[in-house]
């Protein structure tokens, strides 16, 4: 390789760079492993050169004491409440993996954001809102551990960080019993978890005043307890709800189904797939006409962190597969074209299994394993006709806007991350890449 061709890598990583709000040292190492491709894949933006040889002399020069602190401090949490982690404990070696390829890479990527959030408001009297971030990511992959990690690191560099969970906005149980009796044919919507079981009003309300905090006005956070009514849960009673006594700065909002978008606005070929799902799952319809109700929230959100769940049958494990667009397959004859199937969904069985036997091992009452088959079957159809979509073209941003930022991490059967995808960052996208 020509000492040209390495200025024209130069060149072009550094073209890149201010489109990713990346403006140090410690935040290279997250944009380095989002863009490391053994394949030598071109970067986006029109950009043709590769930059496997520069970004390899650049992780070796971005290896940080600032990366190497933050793992200290995930590995102190761990270590000071070995109950609460006992899964991550278990494993020092996957914790490692984790530290290093996404739970700090994954902060130090919304830190940034953070920044850039904290520049375009503090000169507004008016406008000092929290950075809301959506966090989308089917159940038991480990969004509620990497959210609760994620708020330790933001604090530990003394930003206040709240974490919510769309869960705790589900209906009260007499509320959600209530649905269910006046849905009897519907098995979607007998149970806490579909789109028509939350609390959208109270979602509303309590973001509301959570944008609108001030130091010494407390806001109330509702919490949800799923082990009462024997595992079927119910809302706690408010005067057991969060109270804060101090604004957040930033709001990590947690769902399984965050970024799932209705039925509507489709081409062609996914109307009638989506069409196709709907006719084949009862009451999916219905779901999906509650789930109009849920854009307010979607509008909120400044910036999206999308975990995603790799299929072991995906063509992304092939290495002549450019994962960046859809069309890679879509393009291809009909001798050689495979249905990728995004979501590796499968893996959400023995995920909540895990987690529901976690609890009863700790006395807390939780569901049986037919139960867990049960629950678990009643999310499958909104996976199957939303996450496709989600995975293809992301989450509905604020207005349409694509500079709302949208990072995708994939994650394989064993929670560990195998590729990311990050656009809307200064209107760019970077192609997806193996970590």
């Amino acid at each position: 390789m020509s000492d040209d061709d390495d200025n024209a890598r130069d060149d072009a990583l550094i073209t890149l760079l201010p489109s990713l709000h990346v403006f140090n040292d410690r935040n290279m190492r997250f944009l380095l492993r989002c863009l490391a491709d053994s394949s030598s894949a071109p970067l986006g933006g029109g950009i043709g050169a590769t930059v496997p040889a520069v970004l390899q002399s650049l992780k070796r020069a971005t290896h940080t004491a600032t990366f190497t602190h933050y793992k200290r401090v995930l590995g102190d949490e761990i270590r000071r409440d070995k109950q609460r982690w006992s899964s991550l404990a278990a494993d020092a070696v996957a914790l490692e993996r984790q530290m290093d390829d996404f739970y700090v890479p994954v902060y130090i990527y919304l830190n940034n954001v953070l920044d850039q959030h904290i520049a375009t408001t503090s000169s507004s009297i008016t406008n000092k809102r929290p950075l809301f971030v959506g966090i989308s990511a089917p159940q038991g992959c480990g969004k509620t551990t990497l959210t609760e990690l994620l708020r330790v690191l933001f604090e530990s560099d003394g930003r206040r960080c709240l974490s919510v969970s769309l869960d705790d906005f589900y209906l009260t149980g007499a509320a959600q019993d209530a649905v269910a009796q006046a849905h009897p044919a519907n098995p979607l919507l007998q149970y806490r978890g579909n789109a028509g079981t939350h609390d959208m009003p109270l979602v509303e309300a309590t973001l509301a005043a959570l944008a609108a905090a001030t130091p010494g006005g407390p806001v109330r956070v509702p919490q949800y307890d799923k082990a009462l009514r024997g595992g079927r849960g119910d809302r706690v009673p408010d005067d057991r709800w969060l109270a804060l006594a101090a604004p957040p700065d930033v709001v990590l909002f947690e769902g399984w189904m965050l970024g799932f978008d209705p039925s509507g606005d489709d081409d062609e070929a996914e109307r009638a797939r989506r069409q196709a799902v709907l006719a084949a799952r009862p009451g999916l319809a219905e779901v999906d006409g509650e789930l109009r109700r849920y854009r307010a929230l979607h509008e909120a959100f400044d910036a999206w962190l999308v975990v995603a769940v790799e299929d072991e049958h995906s063509l992304s494990r092939s290495p002549a597969f450019h994962p960046s667009t859809a069309a890679a397959a879509a393009d291809s004859s009909s001798a050689d074209r495979v249905e990728r199937r995004p979501a590796g969904v499968g893996a959400v069985f023995r995920w909540r299994l895990q987690a529901e036997t976690a609890m009863r091992a700790v006395g807390r009452p939780g569901l049986s394993d037919a139960q867990v088959a049960d629950f678990v079957e009643r999310f499958m159809p909104a996976y199957e006709l939303y996450l496709p979509t989600l995975y293809r073209r992301g989450p509905e941003r604020r207005g349409g806007d694509p500079a709302v930022p949208v990072l995708t991490v994939t994650v394989d059967n064993n929670r560990h991350p195998v590729s990311s995808t990050l656009v809307g960052a200064g209107g760019s996208d970077v192609p997806q890449s193996r970590l």
